[in-house]
């Protein structure tokens, strides 16, 4: 517990406003367009944009017909994506996220909230997990394996939970920080 406090201050400490607008900068650049392009290759090689890690709380009928549904070439591509660009947006992301919540949470004074910078990282370790079970599922198919079905529904719904925390959080201390930016400026008027 007092490495990750202790990673969670080194993280305060090198953030900044340029490596907060760098991380956001980047965000933004490889969502405009490395993450389409995965998205077609994704669809192009399946036929679908379905995907294992956009089923919450999925039966494992829905995962082996969607196996299924790729076919052995869909599959591979799958798996290929899964080890190049699903290695790449979780850093991508998690960069963003982690930047931006230590930039915002600069100030904050307890313990517990200063944490919160960490929360992307946990979604990160989630999605990765995500993939790495994902494409044993693909790679083994048609062979069974209900080990992983069994748990990735779980790790799925753990990274979305976590990652729409992270994102609430960022979203309620920009909302402070426009009240209190429109309330100076209303007072000094």
């Amino acid at each position: 517990m007092e490495s990750l406090k202790r990673f969670s201050e080194f993280l305060y400490k090198k953030t900044s406003w340029k490596v907060m607008t760098i991380a956001v900068v980047i965000f933004f650049l490889f969502s405009a367009t490395v993450f389409p392009l995965a998205s077609h290759i994704q669809k192009t090689q399946t036929g679908t944009a379905d995907m294992p890690d956009t089923l919450i709380l999925a039966s494992s009928e829905d995962y082996y017909g969607l196996a299924e549904s790729y076919g052995e070439t869909g599959r591979s591509a799958y798996i290929g994506l899964r080890f190049t660009f699903d290695l790449a947006w979780p850093a991508v992301y998690g960069f963003a996220l982690t930047a931006l919540l230590s930039f915002l949470l600069k100030e904050a004074k307890r313990g517990w909230v200063r944490a919160l910078n960490l929360l992307p990282l946990a979604g990160v370790l989630f999605d990765l997990t995500e993939n790495i079970m994902a494409a044993i599922y693909m790679a083994r198919y048609p062979s069974s394996t209900d080990w992983v079905i069994m748990h990735l529904p779980y790790i799925t719904l753990f990274k979305w939970l976590v990652l729409g925390f992270a994102l609430i959080v960022i979203l309620a201390l920009l909302g402070k920080r426009g009240i209190i930016w429109l309330s100076n400026r209303s007072n000094k008027k």
